[in-house]
Parts: C-alpha cells; sequence; structure tokens
C-alpha cells in the first residue's frame, strides 16, 4: 500500500474553454466574473468536474493502469479553483481487494498554496486481456 503517482496540471483559458465545448456547462459563475464575486468567489471558477476529469488520466494510464476499469467514483470539491492555479494531483493506493481483483485507490489535489481543493476515492477492477481468434494464430 502507499504506491502513489503525482501530476501537476495549470488551470488556462484554454483548458476551461475546452471543458466548456466538452460538457457544454456555460453557467456563468465559470465565466462571468462579476457573477462569481456576486456569489463570494475571487473570480471565475473552474467546473468541479474538470478538476475531477484529470483522475482519468492517472488511473487509466499510470496507477492502476490501462488494464484496470475504474468501477466507482466519488469525488468532493473542497475549495474553488481559479484560473492560473497550478494543481497538484495524487492517486494512492490505499487498499487491495483480491476477492474482486480490485483496488481502492484515494484521490487528492491541492492548488500551488498547499490548499486541498479536492479529494475522493477511486474502484478500478483489473482486467484480463484476451486473445481474439486472429491473435491465437
Amino acid at each position: 500500500m502507499g504506491l502513489f503517482h503525482e501530476r501537476r496540471v495549470l488551470i488556462t483559458p484554454e483548458t476551461l474553454a475546452a471543458f466548456v465545448e466538452l460538457s457544454g456547462d456555460e453557467a456563468p459563475l465559470h465565466s462571468d466574473a462579476a457573477h462569481a464575486r456576486s456569489l463570494g468567489f475571487n473570480d471565475i471558477t473552474a467546473h468541479g468536474l474538470l478538476v475531477g476529469a484529470f483522475y482519468s488520466r492517472m488511473l487509466g494510464m499510470v496507477l492502476p493502469g490501462a488494464n484496470t476499469l475504474c468501477q466507482q467514483l466519488t469525488l468532493e470539491m473542497t475549495a474553488p479553483v481559479y484560473l492560473g492555479d497550478a494543481l497538484s494531483f495524487r492517486v494512492t493506493v490505499q487498499r487491495l481487494i483480491p476477492s474482486v481483483q480490485a483496488v481502492q485507490m484515494a484521490l487528492q489535489a491541492f492548488n500551488q498554496n498547499g490548499v486541498e481543493v479536492g479529494r475522493g476515492k477511486a474502484v478500478c477492477v483489473f482486467r484480463q486481456m484476451t486473445m481474439s481468434s486472429d491473435d491465437r494464430g
């Protein structure tokens, strides 16, 4: 236990625009600074699910990796994320579940000031590769 992977990401206007294009979420909290300030934020905020999306690459490509399928995901957005924030993401092996060939991962994200902006858990199931009849020769 305790094996981990970290990744840093800068939240840019382009990142936000790509997420809006993908999700269709054009809520003014994410695009209108005056509106965001009227709600008590310092500026426009990044979408919580945009922040959560950065775990996908880490879980699917690195730890636990390409032979797993994320079966369960919980996310908490614990502090706002603003344009220009440099986020540090960490996924950590929390528990192995041999009976169902799965691993439970702890998820954490911090901004450049060390403030936790997100946390959660993921359960990823290991899948066995199968050979097609073409591969068997």
